[in-house]
């Protein structure tokens, strides 16, 4: 198979991570909001009282937030745990599909054979054998940085090796100014037409059959949000308290 980008047939061979996302209620983006949650998603599956990795698909609903944000933002954007974690986890669990976010600033990548799983680990040979990891300025690097992230992106995870998968990430941040873009435009997760759409009305009854790593996954969000709100509280009120300050009439003061 050679696929030209990453949002073609390799989509409609699997669960599309934005209709997963409405499945769990929770939106995909690479806001600081959403990183708290895979923060607090990657805490739930790395406690071992959870036993998130003892079976096959335990804590779904933790490893949906971890996978859809990990193959969607940039990795200088999400914990730096992300990155190699989830492939430690994933032969646990279906994973759903989503292309790394278009860059403007990045050109697009060049298309990858996956049938060929060769090209990825002579990639990775090629970025250990270069010195990649230390300057990825040069040609060799640069192609070598670009097939394995296409190959990364595009392709099924069973199609690369472990060494492939993980790879990537031992060079990504060194090769950072040189990576390339796996979709050719601009995606929102929220806009994603998903089979099954339903009416809101019928939304209340799937939110009743929802499993108890899907309610553990609304306490986290629930959490999450609620100290995000605390935060804005706790700033407006700073700002108000340095406004009195300002104009000579301290609060404190005027309760003496």
């Amino acid at each position: 198979m050679v696929a030209a980008s990453a949002t073609d047939d390799h989509d409609e061979d699997h669960h599309k991570c934005a209709c997963e996302a409405r499945k769990y209620g929770v939106s995909i983006s690479c806001t600081s909001l959403n990183v708290m949650l895979v923060e607090k998603a990657i805490e739930h599956l790395q406690l071992p009282s959870n036993n998130c990795n003892a079976t096959k698909n335990a804590c779904p609903g933790h490893f949906f937030l971890l996978q859809a944000h990990h193959d969607f933002c940039p990795h200088d954007v999400l914990p730096a745990a992300a990155e190699k974690l989830i492939h430690d986890y994933e032969d646990n669990y279906e994973e759903c599909e989503i292309a790394r976010q278009y860059d403007v600033s990045l050109p697009n990548c060049e298309p990858v054979s996956c049938a060929d799983p060769s090209l990825f680990t002579n990639a990775v040979t090629t970025l250990a054998n270069n010195n990649c990891n230390t300057t990825c300025g040069s040609p060799v690097c640069k192609a070598a940085i670009q097939t394995l992230l296409m190959g990364h992106d595009s392709c099924d995870h069973d199609e690369l090796t472990e060494e492939a998968e993980k790879g990537l990430h031992d060079y990504e941040e060194a090769c950072e100014d040189f990576l390339c873009n796996t979709r050719t435009s601009l995606y929102d997760p929220s806009k994603e037409v998903c089979p099954g759409d339903v009416h809101d009305d019928d939304h209340r009854i799937l939110a009743a059959t929802k499993s108890d790593d899907d309610v553990k996954l609304d306490v986290v969000i629930g959490i999450v949000c609620g100290i995000g709100l605390l935060l804005i509280g706790v700033a407006g009120a700073m700002v108000f308290l340095i406004q009195r300050e300002k104009k000579g009439k301290p609060v404190f003061a005027a309760l003496v």
